[in-house]
């Protein structure tokens, strides 16, 4: 299906020349998702557990463990098994994140989550192979801001600034008089507010 296939590069300034694609899948397409999901399935079979120690959305991988070794463990997993299928797990954007449990204070009020590992001044984890990965106190996983506290502040602070950014985008159209009061309407609700509300119904 792929072989001999060509692309261009679309640019403000008009098209590219023609070139060969030879790795990846063709972006934009409406078949590369599912064909990256079907491999992905195959591929992981073997050595995947399953819900909710794994969570995987096409080439996006969240593991999950109930201690720092065992996450180790199920990280090199992963890693060693997708590599012997010919892939690559891009280690520059893989992250880790400790939280710890929460202490409980007076008038039935949480603290919030204690992380052992941050308040220790520790940077990173040692996966081994000389291979370290940055320790966070919160992520970005599929348009959702995930925090060490297991609260939806970094979320919520995330999805206002999008929507913010948006906004300003969009300021010259929103503002001008000459387009309808129904198109701005239109143009907020579809550009603005989903931006803010994204990934909400999960």
């Amino acid at each position: 299906m792929y072989t001999g296939a060509k692309t261009v590069l679309r640019a403000v300034y008009g098209n590219s020349k023609g070139f060969e694609v030879k790795v990846g899948m063709h972006q934009g397409s409406a078949l590369s998702p599912l064909l990256f999901v079907i491999v992905m399935k195959a591929i992981s079979r073997e050595f995947r557990v399953a819900l909710l120690w794994e969570l995987l959305y096409a080439d996006d991988l969240a593991v999950i463990a109930e201690t720092e070794e065992e996450l180790i463990k199920w990280l090199n997993v992963w890693k060693e098994n997708v590599e012997s299928k010919g892939m690559r797990v891009n280690m520059n954007k893989t992250k880790v994140m400790i939280s710890g449990e929460g202490e409980a204070e007076g008038c039935g009020k949480v603290r919030g989550r204690v992380n052992p590992v941050t308040s220790a001044g520790r940077t990173s984890v040692d996966i081994g192979d000389s291979a370290k990965l940055e320790l966070v106190d919160k992520f970005c996983y599929l348009g959702d801001m995930l925090s060490v506290d297991g609260d939806a502040d970094a979320a919520v602070e995330s999805r206002i600034r999008i929507g913010w950014n948006k906004f300003r985008q969009l300021v010259p159209l929103l503002t001008n008089k000459d387009v309808s009061l129904i198109m701005r309407g239109r143009l907020y609700s579809s550009c603005v507010h989903t931006s803010v509300l994204h990934g909400n119904e999960t």
